[in-house]
C-alpha cells in the first residue's frame, strides 16, 4: 500500500518542466512538456515504491515558476470547471425522471418533452432509455 498523497512540485524553467516529490527527494525528473513530466514523475515514483499501477498513486500537484496571478486564474478556472461538471451531473439527474414521466406516463412526444425541458429531443431519448435501464 502506498502513502497518499505525495506532493509533486512542478517548476517551469527555460522551457522545461522539472519535477520533484517532496516526501522522497530521490524521486525527480524533467520533460519538455507538462504531460510528459506528469507521466515521468508517476513512473519514477512507482519504480521507487515498487508499485506496478501508476494510477494507484495519489499526487498533489503544485506548480512553480509561473506568475502568481496566472496560477491563481488557472486554479479558479479548474475550480469553475469542477463546479460546472457537478452542476451538469445534477441537471441530468433532475431531467431524467421528468423526461420519462412526460413521455411514458403522459404520452407526450419526445420533441414536446425536449422543448419543455430545454434540451434536445436526442437528449430526452438518451435520458429516458438510461432511466429505464436503471429501473430494470
Amino acid at each position: 500500500m502506498t502513502r497518499k498523497p505525495y506532493t509533486a512540485h512542478y517548476r517551469f524553467e527555460d522551457g522545461d518542466w522539472i519535477v520533484e516529490v517532496d516526501e522522497i527527494p530521490q524521486v525527480h525528473t524533467f520533460a519538455t512538456s507538462l504531460a510528459k513530466a506528469q507521466a515521468h514523475i508517476r513512473e519514477a515514483l512507482a519504480l521507487w515504491l515498487q508499485v506496478e499501477d501508476t494510477t494507484s498513486l495519489s499526487l498533489d500537484e503544485r506548480y512553480e515558476g509561473l506568475p502568481e496571478n496566472l496560477l491563481d486564474v488557472v486554479a479558479q478556472a479548474n475550480a469553475a470547471r469542477a463546479q460546472a461538471s457537478e452542476l451538469s451531473d445534477r441537471a441530468q439527474q433532475l431531467t431524467a425522471s421528468p423526461a420519462r414521466s412526460l413521455i411514458v406516463d403522459l404520452g407526450m412526444s419526445g420533441r414536446g418533452a425536449a422543448r419543455l425541458l430545454g434540451v434536445s429531443h436526442q437528449r430526452v431519448h438518451q435520458l429516458v432509455h438510461q432511466d429505464q435501464a436503471r429501473s430494470a
